[in-house]
């Protein structure tokens, strides 16, 4: 246990300053100076993963953690420390979505690298980290002998962080560096390195979804073919000019005076099965002047106008 308890620090400096807070480092009285260094050095220096045990053995004959500690506990009567753990109220747990919080909300997020916090009897969640830890291990049993999940991990740490804050006046450093040590003997599972991998995978799913919401922004929606309207809702114009009548499209029986049957008879082929009783109806109420050759604006109003 003190081998991940040394593995959990990063610095002498750092080492010294926990182990000093944690216990009490114990030497012989009648023990020269320099070799009370020399065991201090080969307690607390860098060392290397293959070089820990040992380590671990020469701190063990020097340093002792605090009597009656959750880490004297844990060290020497861990039966007792899991009752001590037990005994605590189930927590609540809240998750948050942070959905709709826009880009610089997701950048302010990974930056701050926070994905949990602690209020009274409730341990908040975000952005679907619990979703994710419950299923990252992937049920590798070399990873969690224990057999708890990433999840179940994170919040053990964080109930022997709080049960530290509320019986010991520790820093937050020391107590993180206690809870770290627990999860190290029961899983080979980094949570360091899953909170990296979660904040990968969450940043990389935001920005597919931002990229797949800017192509439904973007994208063309269609040509509605019932009323003829073009992406931007305006008519086509294409539609616009099959109802446009100019006089070039009129036949030329047109252009040259006739009486007023042969024009009612030429009115009726060109529209054909547009033509409506109205259209009858208004031949033969309203007189229509003979049209010249010169056609409409000079000798009168238009033989025809669009229609409505």
């Amino acid at each position: 246990m003190l081998a991940v308890l040394l593995a959990g620090t990063e610095t002498t400096t750092q080492r010294l300053k926990i182990l000093g807070q944690l216990g009490a480092f114990r030497f012989l009285t009648t023990e020269p100076a320099e070799s009370r260094k020399l065991k201090l050095i080969a307690a607390v220096r860098d060392a290397t993963e293959a070089e820990l045990p040992a380590q671990a053995a020469a701190l063990a004959d020097i340093w002792r953690p605090e009597p009656r500690s959750f880490l004297d506990m844990l060290i020497h009567r861990p039966t007792e420390a899991a009752r001590l753990l037990a005994r605590r109220p189930v927590p609540g747990i809240v998750d948050h979505p942070l959905s709709g919080i826009g880009e610089e909300g997701r950048q302010a997020f990974i930056k701050s690298g926070v994905i949990s916090w602690r209020e009274t009897g409730v341990v908040h969640l975000v952005a679907g980290v619990g979703n994710f830890l419950q299923t990252c291990a992937g049920g590798d049993s070399r990873a969690t002998p224990s057999g708890l999940t990433p999840l179940q991990l994170l919040l053990l740490h964080d109930e022997v962080t709080d049960a530290l804050r509320q019986s010991s006046t520790m820093e937050a450093a020391a107590r993180h560096i206690v809870a770290r040590t627990l999860i190290g003997c029961l899983s080979r599972v980094d949570l360091a390195l899953t909170v990296e991998s979660f904040f990968v995978a969450w940043e990389s799913h935001q920005s597919i979804a931002a990229a797949a919401q800017q192509r439904v922004r973007t994208e063309p929606v269609g040509v509605d073919a019932t009323v003829g309207l073009s992406t931007d809702n305006s008519v086509d114009d294409e539609q616009w000019m099959d109802c446009i009548i100019t006089h070039e499209d009129l036949r030329p029986e047109a252009f040259a005076q006739c009486t007023l049957a042969e024009q009612h008879r030429i009115l009726r082929e060109m529209f054909a099965e547009d033509w409506s009783e109205e259209d009858e109806l208004a031949l033969e109420t309203v007189a229509v002047a003979p049209v010249s050759r010169h056609c409409a604006g000079e000798h009168g109003g238009p033989l025809l106008r669009r229609r409505e």
